[in-house]
């Protein structure tokens, strides 16, 4: 029988020395009689090391009854037989390997199972974030589809409510109070549901000028729903009226993902804190963290967890990098985080340690321009209509009617309608002028930006306004109000449209 260090000389030695798989030779027993160089490669152990012990010492316990039998069968066959298991590495951690066997024991130059193996633990871990990422994709799709039916239940409680509202008496305190508790509690719904989809990361970005410290308080139930009971939740905020432009929904998905990597650090307990401010960058500062000087809004969160070194700090926003176990984390809260800042013209700063806890500073920049957040119970004041008309597509009937309340009760002649295909055929038999077209984005047999296209063809002229309840929707050079709003929101939204010039 050849001895356990012949095989370098039985087996091709060009195969057995520079090949990046492992070629082993195993008895039928499991005993291991050769391993080629690139053993240490991969696991740590030298040939030398491994030769004249069982294979099975090394394979996971749950892993040898299928490795068993896998050998039995390319035993008692003598065909080829592929298998994947885990084998513990010379460090201690345990790495995937793809084994393919053949039935060389009866060849005299080899008298054992030879095993072609390679090291999937890498590819196995890409598959795995796929599929999670899968299923995070799927969860958003889900979360957008029940969006856009809660913000229409939304926008007619809304609707609703602001037209009883309006038609209470100036001294009905108690019924002004009660209409008033109703479009306060659709708010409220309606930021959950923005919370939820920035959760799951399904909400359309529009960067709004916002003030941080409101939006953090509203976002603070959640945040202790969220970390449990067993970590104290502290806020501290004092950003006063500085403003930032950002999409509200992405602010709070940077807030959460920053909770969630605190609480998962104090799987024990601890203090999560989050702090605001309005913080001055001279020169020196702002070079040394490649910003512009001048003023900055600071949000600020902080764990006594675990801390890290300096080699997780490094890794930390790189994509699908994560410290925890298989199946507690994709890797992409912290990438998700660096890449709203930086698209905000911020940055994130991190301060860390073993042992002492982890500090998270992100910094945007105050005092920008743009478009303010409105609140869904804005109530505008509303010009006066000079007998304008509308046509109103609408596919939901309880969004559709305080609508067209409003609208008419504002002075508007309206034209209603409850899918593209019929709102083509009331345009039709119209005839005359229709100043704007008012529409849902998405309705049965016929969408908004479907029928604008249809109508454009015979009036190139007409003004439009989408509304949207469901997150992914993304219309170029078109005006959207997304759900939920009061009805007075979308005839301002409107007036405004007709005043621009063409």
């Amino acid at each position: 029988m050849t001895g356990p260090g012949d095989f370098g000389t039985s087996l091709p030695r060009a195969l057995v020395e520079h090949t990046l798989d492992i070629i082993s030779v195993l008895a039928s027993d499991g005993t291991i009689l050769f391993e080629s160089p690139s053993v240490q490669r991969w696991t740590g152990w030298t040939a030398a090391e491994l030769q004249g012990r069982n294979g099975f010492e090394l394979i996971h316990p749950d892993d040898h009854a299928h490795v068993r039998a896998a050998i039995a069968g390319v035993v008692g066959t003598g065909d080829q037989a592929t298998t994947t298991y885990r084998l513990r590495a010379k460090d201690g951690s345990w790495r995937w390997v793809e084994s393919l066997g053949t039935n060389r024991l009866h060849d005299p130059q080899i008298r054992g199972i030879v095993l072609s193996s390679r090291d999937v633990t890498d590819r196995r871990a890409l598959d795995d974030q796929l599929r999670h990422a899968q299923r995070m994709d799927a969860i958003g799709r889900l979360a957008g589809g029940v969006a856009h039916d809660f913000n229409n239940l939304l926008t007619a409680i809304l609707g609703y409510g602001s037209l009883l509202e309006s038609r209470l008496a100036a001294d009905d305190d108690v019924a002004r109070s009660h209409a008033s508790e109703i479009r306060r509690s659709a708010e409220r719904a309606a930021a959950l549901t923005r919370q939820l989809l920035a959760f799951s990361r399904r909400a359309p970005a529009t960067a709004r000028l916002l003030r941080i410290d409101p939006l953090l308080t509203d976002l603070e139930r959640m945040l202790h729903r969220l970390i449990g009971e067993e970590i104290e939740l502290v806020t501290v905020l004092d950003a006063g009226p500085g403003r930032v432009l950002i999409d509200p929904g992405q602010l709070e998905q940077v807030v959460v993902n920053l909770a969630v990597n605190a609480r998962d650090a104090m799987p024990r307990g601890g203090r999560l804190t989050i702090n605001t401010c309005t913080r001055d960058l001279g020169d020196h500062e702002a070079r040394l963290h490649l910003l512009a000087p001048g003023t900055w809004i600071q949000l600020q969160v902080g764990d006594t967890g675990e801390g890290m070194d300096e080699t997780v700090r490094s890794r930390l926003f790189k994509p699908f990098f994560t410290t925890k176990a298989p199946g507690h984390g994709t890797g992409l809260g912290l990438s998700v985080v660096w890449g709203i800042v930086r698209d905000a013209g911020g940055t994130v700063l991190v301060e860390s340690l073993p042992g002492r806890g982890s500090t998270f500073t992100v910094l945007l920049p105050a005092g920008q321009t743009g478009p303010e957040l409105t609140p869904a119970s804005a109530q505008p004041k509303l010009p006066v209509a000079h007998g304008e008309t509308v046509l109103l597509a609408e596919d939901e009937a309880a969004v559709r009617g305080p609508l067209q309340k409003a609208f008419t009760q504002a002075g508007w002649r309206v034209l209603v309608a409850c899918d593209g295909e019929d709102a083509l055929r009331v345009a039709a038999a119209h005839g005359g002028t229709i100043d704007i077209l008012v529409s849902d984005v998405v309705m049965p047999r016929m969408g908004g930006p479907a029928l604008a296209g249809r109508l454009r063809e015979v009036r190139p002229d007409l003004r439009v306004l989408f509304m949207t309840g469901y997150a992914g929707a993304e219309l170029v050079d078109e005006d959207v109000l997304p759900k939920p709003f009061t009805p007075s929101l979308v005839i301002a939204k409107a007036r405004e449209i007709l005043a621009r010039k063409p």
